[in-house]
């Protein structure tokens, strides 16, 4: 039963050993299944994960997978790892399957069970799928102009379809297929004609994407795509103009090099105002090279001063020091000057170099409005370099440290574990422990939202759990808006909506938003993952929701207690993780409404993590909607949290 889709993310791959410079070859890294997807569907899941990649901050941590897999396996040899790219995968089936904002044409949407259960194996074939509605294949080689086909496979549940299998369709042609253009000969086209209109607005969110080429699906599927002779040159030439592109930027490069020399010679007399005032770039770089020996050596540092008035030879001066490894003390003082003349303190990038904790300490003053510091790829900072610069920058929202040997996963988990106040007030910490959806060092939950509904407990689960790895108040508020929004309108498919996964996982993954800023433009902070009960901390807060025929909510703080009565024994430490065996103890859980629940943990964290006054009154006003929606779907009240009807009802007791 369904109408049954895939989904499939290409790239072009570097083989092991190969070049440097070499393009690669198309892979398939991600496949996902969708059991209900066809007509616009497709175009719409595609869109949305589109629109996630125009995100930068996304944009830059798929950048990054897809890097780090480069020259990974032998163009004959399958991927080892069934989730090479986690972060852009869980983008990719979150967004087919998720949306809670609502779309160009319909209100919000979810469909699907759980991650899991829907992802494929990447070595597969494109057609190896429980297919009735053909597939959809991305190619994001190039993040800033993505491309997308629809192909059918084993043809297509549309009525009176002919076309052929194994060739690239437009997304008009495919949702055409389904949903054909109204003959005005036929009874009632007006009203036909209005309801197309629907379907030529999603029809019109692809007209200047790219469409995947033939040879392109050919070369990731060789044993199914057949690329005939004059399409086959047709590629060939297309990659040549791809690469004569290449060349002829940098050819480029090289002859406006070789004019400026000219121009010195007097070989040519003609030159621009413009360029007159323009300095020559290896002019720049000669001057900022020997300002930065004579730094070094202790020279006249007056000579720095006339670079950093200019922006490009400011750049210049920082790209320079930036490369020092490892990084001399001399400098650091001079970078920081850099960083005080900068126009944008709100971004800043130290990427790529050796700067040490005291470096960094000492540049700190000015950057003190940094939001987002990127010190990814530097073998020379460590947990404890977070230790003494996490409380020195109050404003900062995004910290990024991907590739940083010092500071491995588990390292990283005890510190989070062990000083959380340094955390909580950051949205967004990007590092690998963080970006998988299996670890063999799993982050401690902080926050949990348990949902709880008839499917759960009909098939044994009396409830699933869903966590976060910080507690950051105004995000948990706006998580929870954007959760339980939909439950509050009149569409009985979100009676099931705890049935899919895929919904609690995108609310909790995604950051703070500005005001304004559409849920569907969200940054993605990490990869939400299965999470063990022995992975949760002795003492968390949760979120407790029914959706059966009583509907209720709760929010609960629980802490986990001695199962024996013993007067000698103390219970964990706040936050603590118990050594002993999950058998010895049991959960002690208080209630709380809204107003308890915020009365309780009012001051943790910092003003970064308050919510404001305008998100708390909407969350409120949604939670009092949950009660008087009529909900239809059979169940029973969930064994040990009694029913809240409304926020008045609920009292501080154990469960």
């Amino acid at each position: 039963m369904g109408q049954r889709h895939q989904v499939y993310l290409i790239a072009r791959i570097r083989g092991k050993g190969a070049d440097p410079s070499s393009r690669g070859r198309y892979r398939c890294v991600f496949g996902w299944h969708h059991q209900w997807c066809y007509a616009r569907l497709p175009l719409l899941g595609t869109h949305r994960f589109f629109t996630l990649l125009k995100n930068p901050d996304n944009a830059e941590i798929v950048r990054w997978e897809l890097d780090r897999i480069q020259g990974l396996w032998a163009d004959d040899e399958e991927l080892t790892a069934i989730l090479p790219c986690p972060y852009t995968s869980f983008l990719l089936g979150t967004s087919w399957n998720v949306d809670l904002e609502g779309n160009v044409i319909d209100d919000a949407y979810t469909s699907g069970t759980e991650f899991e259960n829907d992802m494929m194996d990447p070595n597969g074939g494109s057609s190896d799928g429980d297919n009735n509605d053909g597939i959809t294949v991305l190619d994001i080689t190039d993040l800033s102009a993505p491309a997308y086909c629809f192909v059918s496979i084993h043809g297509l549940e549309a009525k009176d379809y002919h076309g052929r299998d194994f060739e690239p369709m437009t997304a008009e042609d495919y949702c055409r297929a389904y949903m054909p253009a109204p003959d005005a000969t036929e009874p009632d086209y007006e009203k036909w004609q209005q309801a197309d209109a629907e379907v030529e607005q999603v029809i019109a969110l692809f007209d200047d994407i790219p469409l995947v080429k033939l040879s392109s699906l050919a070369e990731a599927w060789p044993e199914e795509y057949l690329v005939e002779e004059s399409d086959e040159d047709q590629a060939e030439d297309e990659d040549s103009e791809d690469e004569a592109d290449d060349e002829d930027k940098a050819e480029n490069d090289g002859k406006n090099e070789v004019e400026d020399k000219a121009k010195e010679d007097g070989e040519d007399e003609e030159s621009s105002a413009e360029e007159a005032k323009t300095a020559p770039k290896a002019r720049d770089d000669v001057l900022v090279t020997a300002a930065i020996a004579a730094l070094i050596q202790g020279g006249d540092s007056s000579k720095i001063d006339g670079v950093l008035l200019q922006r490009d030879r400011r750049n210049a001066f920082r790209t320079q020091l930036l490369r020092f490894c490892p990084f001399p003390d001399e400098l650091a003082p001079f970078l920081a000057k850099v960083l005080r003349e900068d126009e944008d303190h709100k971004y800043v990038n130290l990427a790529g170099s050796s700067l040490d904790t005291n470096h960094i300490c000492q540049i700190l003053p000015e950057i003190l409005e940094v939001e987002v510091l990127n010190l990814s790829n530097n073998p020379y900072i460590n947990i404890g370099t977070l230790s003494q610069i996490l409380p020195q920058l109050p404003n900062l929202r995004r910290l990024i440290i991907l590739d940083c040997s010092g500071i491995p996963r588990r390292d990283l988990k005890i510190l989070v574990a062990a000083k959380p106040e340094l955390f909580d007030p950051v949205d967004a910490v990007i590092h690998e422990l963080f970006l998988s959806r299996a670890s063999a060092w799993p982050y401690n939950p902080r926050f949990a939202v348990r949902w709880v509904t008839s499917r759960n407990y009909y098939y044994g689960e009396a409830s699933r759990l869903f966590t976060t790895p910080t507690f950051n108040l105004a995000r948990i508020v706006q998580t929870l808006i954007d959760l339980l929004r939909p439950l509050t309108n009149d569409d009985i498919a979100f009676n099931f909506f705890g049935q899919n996964a895929m919904s609690i996982e995108s609310a909790l993954t995604g950051g703070l938003r500005r005001p304004g800023q559409p849920w569907s433009a969200r940054t993605v902070t990490y990869v939400a993952r299965p999470v063990a009960q022995r992975d949760l901390l002795d003492s968390y807060w949760e979120f407790s929701i029914e959706n059966m025929m009583v509907r209720g909510w709760a929010f609960l703080h629980k802490r986990r207690v001695p199962k024996v009565t013993d007067t000698q024994a103390e219970p964990p430490a706040e936050g603590a993780k118990s050594p002993a065996g999950e058998g010895k103890y049991t959960w002690e859980s208080k209630m709380y409404d809204f107003k308890g629940f915020l009365d309780e943990v009012r001051g943790v964290g910092d003003s970064r993590s308050a919510p404001s006054d305008e998100a708390v009154e909407e969350l409120q006003s949604v939670l009092d909607q949950l009660v008087n929606v009529d909900v239809r779907t059979p169940g029973i009240t969930v064994r040990g949290y009694p029913y809240l009807g409304s926020v008045e009802q609920p009292q501080a007791k154990p469960a």
